[in-house]
């Protein structure tokens, strides 16, 4: 297979004088444009979220409006022993009357002091202070296994037997603000909503990766299996492109909209491109790169039985049911013929 190697390879050959960092430079504008032309088949992946059981042993002792918080010897042990997933990519909450306290961000795990662990958290302490809080640690919000994540396609629970998909991606943490303001909801999780995107300080989602919250509260331990689709990355000396992606759509792309426009403002570096007629040139590459568009989508389609180029993401029709329940769409005369339907 060809490397994103060759194909800068190719480019400095076909204009001539270019300078092979340039020529680099086009080929990965291309190669992310194509990418984000659709959802497509080959950028599906697999991964696994994991929520280990609620830790709840010993107690905290917490100063309100401060941002540290230190365990007992109990509580320390008791975090050691969480295997699976890092202390920091996990939340606590402090019991008060009726367990009604906010969640908080883990952002540091000191062990200096083995039986004495201080956590940093990702903002002040509301609680009253307390000396020996009662509190929960699990996993109220997690992130996607990779950061050029763009979206789920599903959360199975292989022990429990059940999937989070379809209408049950569709939800935000403001519906969850809504259903359950106090977040009293704990056992399985079975929603999975958007809670907020990362920002440049953030500890729970590194680079740029969303953060969702799990509804109810995952507190008895599951590991999802997931599927999620990316957005690619940008390639790596001696990367290869996909099989579906052919060289002549990446090249079509990078001479229509970087190569020919790059030597028609520098035609003095470009001698034998003297006198071209460049419009002519881009019009002729933009028409081969939308004709070889066309048949790598249609290719894509018919390898994953895939639907992209009919119903835009995230399309009612797309998400295949009444209202989240039913039948999936598209439906024809034969589905309705060969299936009972009940309005």
């Amino acid at each position: 297979m060809p490397t994103f190697d060759d194909l800068a390879a190719e480019l400095s050959g076909r204009l001539p004088s270019l300078s092979p960092f340039l020529a680099q430079t086009f080929i990965s504008r291309a190669w992310s444009s194509i990418r984000d032309e659709r959802l497509w088949n080959f950028l599906i992946y697999d991964g696994a979220v994991v929520c280990p059981t609620l830790v709840s042993a010993g107690t905290f002792a917490i100063t309100q409006y401060t941002q540290t918080v230190t365990a007992n010897a109990a509580a320390s042990a008791a975090l050691a022993a969480i295997t699976g997933v890092g202390v920091t990519s996990l939340q606590i909450r402090f019991m008060g009357l009726g367990k009604t306290s906010q969640i908080y961000n883990i952002t540091g795990y000191n062990v200096t002091v083995p039986t004495a662990a201080v956590l940093t958290l990702d903002r002040i302490v509301q609680e009253p202070t307390n000396a020996a809080s009662q509190y929960m640690v699990y996993r109220a919000y997690i992130v996607p296994p990779m950061t050029d994540f763009l979206r789920w396609e599903s959360l199975v629970d292989m022990v429990n037997g059940f999937n989070i998909g379809g209408a049950k991606l569709t939800y935000t943490s403001a519906y969850f603000d809504a259903r359950d303001p106090q977040r009293q909801a704990f056992g399985l999780a079975y929603f999975c909503g958007f809670y907020r995107a990362a920002n440049s300080v953030d500890v729970v989602a590194a680079d740029s990766a969303p953060i969702y919250e799990l509804w109810p509260g995952s507190t008895q331990g599951q590991n999802f299996y997931v599927r999620f689709r990316r957005r690619g990355v940008d390639p790596a000396p001696g990367d290869v492109l996909p099989p579906q992606i052919p060289t002549s759509l990446v090249m079509a792309h990078a001479l229509a909209e970087s190569g020919y426009p790059h030597v028609a403002a520098n035609v003095g570096l470009f001698p034998q491109f003297k006198g071209s007629n460049f419009a002519l040139l881009i019009n002729q590459a933009r028409t081969e790169y939308s004709n070889r568009l066309k048949l790598a989508k249609k290719q894509d389609d018919e390898q994953g039985l895939s639907s992209s180029s009919v119903w835009n993401r995230g399309h009612g029709l797309r998400q295949g049911r009444f209202g989240g329940v039913g039948f999936p769409y598209p439906i024809d005369s034969n589905f309705f013929q060969s299936h009972p339907i009940f309005w």
